[in-house]
């Protein structure tokens, strides 16, 4: 892995990026073409099919396989978010534009907010976002002191790649981890990460990957495979609800082309003994999925539920206390106060 720093106040990839994140895989290839003839072929079959009731009914499978094909495709190969004009210096916070190299050779951009206190923290976005829209975290943190590393993940942003495994985006956090122990500034000893959604998993496989992630704030973290589900529950609708979700990873997992070895119940225990923030939004599967993990961790950890908000838009609904929530956290893991 290996990195580049320049002092500037916009982002311009270089052009070596550039090139790069012009080059498609052959996964999103494969995926664009079959998703595409499901479409077509589902347009077909209504054109072509005698109408009556009798007729539509049998076309309900087609055009559920293709809100299935189409969800997974925009999953695994998320458009690119228009990205603001917006930097750290709108927000007032002094930045440096940071390139990243990652051990399987993609490119990423980032921004980095040298801090005071020699503790820095990784903020990673959400999918189909990008490093703009972590400023009001960054914002939070850059005020108490901190060192902030925004990056924009695989597959989004100005970086590399084209596919989202919900594997090897951990290489992302790894490769800006590898630049914070790099800085005079930060004490390799006092890094921690804050992921939503997406970027959430990615900051877990990474701390399965490296002990440097001293502290982790998982906002918005789901399920990655049938094990994070939990044991089986004896009602009939479990039992049929657990069937489609085994159908639904196994598409998931032939459409981003990796299969998911460790879920999330797994993964948490093993990063003890350093300390994790659970937050978990709405009122429905994101609550009880948090809470199954919640149990699953091991001390010291800690579980926030906001039922009010949205997924990934805590800091939206409730601004202060999320600000208050995860200073507090990191002040007592990276500082000891």
């Amino acid at each position: 892995m290996g990195f580049r720093t320049e002092r500037s106040g916009r982002e311009l990839p270089p052009k070596s990026m550039t090139r790069r994140r012009s080059r498609h895989t052959h996964i999103y290839y494969r995926n664009t073409i079959i998703t595409v003839l499901l479409a077509l072929a589902a347009l077909l079959a209504v054109f072509f099919s005698p109408a009556g009731l009798v007729s539509y009914t049998w076309l309900l499978p087609l055009f559920y396989l293709n809100y299935v094909i189409w969800k997974l495709y925009f999953s695994t190969h998320p458009p690119r978010m228009r990205q603001p004009p917006f930097t750290p210096e709108d927000a007032t916070l002094p930045y440096e534009e940071v390139s990243l190299t990652t051990g399987d050779d993609l490119q990423l951009t980032g921004w980095y907010i040298p801090g005071r206190n020699r503790a820095a923290v990784i903020l990673v976005h959400g999918l189909g976002g990008s490093k703009v829209i972590m400023l009001n975290h960054a914002r939070a943190l850059a005020f108490d002191g901190y060192g902030v590393l925004l990056i924009d993940l695989r597959g989004h942003g100005g970086s590399g790649g084209d596919t989202i495994t919900g594997v090897h985006e951990a290489n992302d956090i790894l490769a800006g981890l590898e630049y914070l122990e790099s800085r005079p500034d930060v004490d390799a000893n006092r890094i921690g990460a804050l992921g939503v959604s997406l970027g959430a998993l990615a900051v877990l496989r990474a701390a399965r990957k490296s002990q440097a992630l001293r502290a982790l704030v998982l906002d918005g973290l789901g399920p990655t495979c049938l094990a994070d589900h939990g044991s089986l529950q004896p009602k009939l609708r479990r039992k049929i609800n657990r069937l489609i979700n085994r159908v639904a990873y196994r598409l998931a997992d032939w459409t981003c082309g990796e299969r998911i070895g460790e879920g999330v119940l797994a993964a948490l225990p093993m990063i003890a003994p350093r300390p994790v923030l659970l937050i978990a939004s709405g009122s429905g599967h994101e609550i009880h999925f948090n809470r199954l993990f919640f149990a699953a961790a091991r001390d010291p950890k800690e579980l926030w539920e906001v039922p009010s908000a949205k997924h990934g838009a805590v800091l939206l609904q409730e601004p202060h206390a999320y600000r208050q929530k995860i200073r507090s956290f990191f002040g007592s893991a990276l500082l000891g106060s």
